[in-house]
């Protein structure tokens, strides 16, 4: 976080010279704030971005903004807003003819169209963005359609399809990132597991996400994590351990702002 506020500051002395830096130092440090659970400082972040934005005339960079806005949005629950912000997001990329970009908002509000309650739309979005991932030989695009695909797989109750994606997007994610993990698939993956009846596995996998993103201070997979976890014990019969996880879940994570996450912990403790 020095390191931002280091940058940020030598950035802003440097006026008009600094700005296209500072722009995306104010976006990394939004989406790191964002995954340190610090949503506050994320939107902050995001805010001078948006005035940056205006001054420069990039639509390019307008476009990043709001999508890391609509991020923002899932989060606090607000999700026809972050729907309405990915897709002007789109508009913007349609009109500057950015057909690949054009896909991964596809692929944002997918996930949306998810947490809506409208898995089928997103399967048919997903399944158009990983052909022209595929078209591109882009890794990276591959994975991310490929994990979508696989929550919408998950949630039509389709597991073996779900399972067939989620792998081909670890495969995928292998080719983009060696060293790299990524823990929206190592969550996902465990939640098909769980619902497949392989809880042990399932809860091993998630254990050990909880503890690399507590000891890497990422409060939001911890929640994520702590969140399937509770849905896995759920599943494996095992009730009261789960209510000991999400009551204090939905407490600690509407604290913090985390509304949709807070939400699924109510919702949870209902089953």
């Amino acid at each position: 976080n020095k390191y931002f506020e280091d940058s940020l500051s030598l950035e802003r002395m440097h006026g008009l010279q600094g700005q296209g830096w500072l722009f995306y130092d104010l976006l990394q440090k939004a989406s790191r704030m964002r995954d340190e659970g610090r949503l506050h400082e994320s939107e902050e972040a995001l805010r001078e971005s948006t005035s940056l934005v205006f001054r420069l005339r990039n639509q390019d960079r307008r476009a990043e903004v709001l999508d890391g806005t609509a991020d923002l949005l899932i989060d606090r629950g607000q999700l026809k807003k972050a729907s309405d912000l990915y897709e002007e997001e789109l508009a913007i990329y349609s009109e500057l003819g950015q057909e690949e970009s054009v896909a991964a908002v596809r692929i944002e509000l997918a996930k949306v169209g998810i947490e809506q309650g409208h898995p089928e739309s997103a399967e048919s979005a997903t399944r158009n963005a990983l052909a022209l991932a595929r078209k591109d030989n882009s890794p990276w695009g591959e994975s991310r359609a490929e994990t979508v695909l696989a929550n919408s797989l998950l949630a039509k109750n389709r597991l073996v399809e779900a399972r067939k994606e989620i792998e081909n997007a670890k495969v995928a994610w292998e080719r983009e990132s060696r060293h790299d993990r990524n823990f929206d698939i190592e969550i996902l993956s465990a939640r098909i597991d769980a619902a497949m009846n392989n809880s042990a596995q399932c809860i091993k996998e998630l254990n050990d996400v909880i503890e690399t993103n507590v000891r890497m201070g990422n409060l939001r997979y911890v929640f994520l994590a702590r969140l399937a976890l509770a849905e896995g014990k759920i599943r494996a019969g095992k009730r009261k351990e789960a209510a000991t996880i999400l009551i204090p879940l939905e407490r600690e994570s509407k604290a913090k702002g985390f509304n949709l996450i807070a939400r699924k912990a109510a919702a949870a403790l209902t089953i």
